[in-house]
């Protein structure tokens, strides 16, 4: 699909509970997430444990799924204020992430199912993706000698499944 290395973030850079690879293809970003270790792991701190545990629930229920749907925004503290006061729950409230590079916004809300969405101000940040991601190192795969070159401008929508015969409780 086009899909290119942009950033990475596990043991080497610091990160020793999960490794997450973010690829890109155009303005269109993935963020590959998988555990490094059992929330029962001893010595953990308890933000560590939880996160796992989520990781580990998540992937026992669906598998590998989407856990995550993240939009840029220009004002964080703005849009997930107005989605609170529109219905959503809210998940984590705003918060400064940092690094050398400088600093983004996140803030995560829920709507329905499992499935969350974290809104991103990226705007006082110049590094590769986002704090504790260290650039990837590009290199040439070797199917693009085979293969179309694909170019992806943007997702035009995501769906949100349902059960069956849960589409009008959803709807009301």
């Amino acid at each position: 699909m086009g899909f290119r290395p942009l950033a990475y973030k596990g043991l080497e850079t610091g990160c020793r509970i999960t490794a997450s690879h973010a690829i890109s293809n155009g303005a269109i970003t993935f963020v590959l997430t998988s555990p490094l270790r059992s929330p029962s792991t001893p010595g953990l701190a308890a933000a560590d444990v939880a996160l796992l545990k989520e990781i580990h629930e998540h992937l026992s229920t669906h598998g590998d799924a989407v856990k995550d749907v993240s939009f840029e925004v220009d004002d964080v503290r703005k849009v997930y204020e107005k989605a609170i006061e529109n219905g959503a729950r809210g998940v984590k409230g705003p918060e400064v992430l940092s690094d050398e590079d400088g600093e983004v916004i996140v803030a995560t809300v829920a709507t329905y199912g499992d499935t969350t969405h974290t809104l991103v101000q990226r705007g006082g940040y110049s590094g590769a993706f986002m704090p504790g991601f260290r650039r990837a190192v590009a290199g040439k795969d070797p199917l693009d000698n085979v293969l179309p070159t694909v170019h992806l401008e943007a997702i035009d929508h995501c769906v949100g499944n349902q059960d069956w015969d849960e589409m009008d409780t959803v709807c009301e």
